[in-house]
């Protein structure tokens, strides 16, 4: 396979997926440092999510990605929120970030080009007991998208598994609850001995049935996680 490099663009990213890196970060921070803190911090870290350095380590942070991406697929942004870079943007007294683990919780998010089709990757720090297939049927039931309701899933069309990079991710594609019959996809892997989860959210602009064959060619790039 030809590798082509990974840029990151000038345009717009995905106002669904600007929704959801607004809801993960100020409802993270909010929760464990305070309102006025969760704005400011999350103003910082918008300005860092387009910087390629920053989205480079990111990308590490969420799994091997090889050097260069397969063909047509860019990074395009990459959040990482942890309680030392709190700490240091706003001098915030350890105790109120020391619940918080040292593990970043990281959000990255790539492009297929040529049809715009989105991926996104959100790795968060949780001991969770539970298996993976349980977390995605709870996070197909309770989460969006989106920032918007209208993008929640109205319907479940496929549920299967597929191997990345030695651990099997249990998954869903439905039709998401937009008005234009586009369906996306919902995967999750609890990675219960690096003590975190990751879910990878998938989604395309075209209406029509999901291109789960374009999403492997990037998933299966994945060298470990």
């Amino acid at each position: 396979m030809d590798s082509t490099e990974s840029i990151v663009q000038t345009e717009p990213f995905p106002i669904w997926a600007t929704g959801v890196i607004a809801i993960v970060v100020i409802a993270y921070l909010f929760f464990f440092v305070g309102g006025l803190a969760s704005i400011r911090a999350s103003q910082q870290i918008m300005k860092e999510a387009f910087d390629f350095k920053n989205i480079v380590l990111v990308a590490r942070n969420v799994a091997q990605f090889p050097e260069s991406l397969p063909p047509g697929y860019q990074y395009k942004l990459g959040i990482g929120v942890n309680a030392d870079k709190i700490l240091y943007w706003f001098g915030i007294p350890k105790e109120k970030t020391n619940t918080l683990t040292q593990k970043d919780v990281n959000f990255l998010a790539i492009e297929h080009e040529p049809d715009k089709q989105e991926i996104v990757f959100l790795s968060t720090p949780d001991a969770d007991a539970r298996d993976s297939t349980e977390i995605l049927n709870e996070n197909y039931t309770s989460s969006t998208l989106s920032s918007g309701a209208a993008t929640r899933f109205k319907s479940r069309k496929i549920k299967g598994e597929m191997n990345i990079a030695g651990q099997v991710m249990p998954y869903i594609i439905g039709e998401l609850d937009d008005g234009e019959s586009k369906e996306g996809l919902l995967g999750c892997i609890n990675l219960k001995d690096q003590h975190r989860i990751l879910r990878i959210y998938g989604i395309q602009s075209q209406s029509g049935s999901y291109n789960l064959p374009e999403t492997q060619v990037l998933l299966e790039s994945i060298g470990k996680l």
